[in-house]
């Protein structure tokens, strides 16, 4: 299919999955076109599917790969974005699609916990502490890029 491509980008949006929410695609493609080394090929766009990516990992490959897996984590700054849009208090989750039933509720509040419990959470979490004060000046909100070793079929751009 390259033949049919004449674009440098390609988002990828299978016809089951949906923006629930604001993603920072023009960000995530400034950072890929910006990446000298080029390092960054293809983004992932989180989702319940692959929220846990870091711990299925860990579970898979075990502790020794999971340290190498944590160097390659990038951080670039142009995902270093508003905080008060994606931040933990940020205005994109107030725009979320929230579900309709009561049931449903419970479920997105549970994976909202569980992954505040996740590898990838406290991944983060060490890292903006390690930053402090450096990162969050002007209320940013910095995003990571996480590698992906194992395929996901999930909205993504290349």
């Amino acid at each position: 299919l390259y033949h049919c491509v004449d674009t440098p980008y390609v988002c990828v949006i299978q016809h089951d999955r949906t923006f629930m929410r604001p993603t920072p695609v023009k960000e995530v493609v400034t950072a890929m076109e910006n990446d000298s080394e080029q390092r960054i090929k293809y983004v992932g766009v989180n989702m319940r599917s692959n929220l846990m990516y870091y711990d299925i990992f860990s579970g898979k490959y075990g502790k020794r790969a999971v340290d190498e897996f944590k160097t390659m984590i990038l951080y670039p700054e142009e995902l270093r974005v508003g905080g008060s849009v994606y931040g933990p208090k940020g205005t994109s989750v107030e725009k979320m699609t929230m579900p309709r039933t009561e049931k449903r509720r419970k479920i997105l509040e549970a994976l909202k916990e569980t992954y505040r419990g996740s590898h990838q959470y406290m991944t983060y979490d060490d890292w903006l502490k390690s930053h402090q004060g450096k990162q969050n000046r002007g209320g940013y909100h910095q995003l990571s890029l996480t590698p992906t070793l194992f395929w996901y079929d999930n909205t993504h751009v290349v």
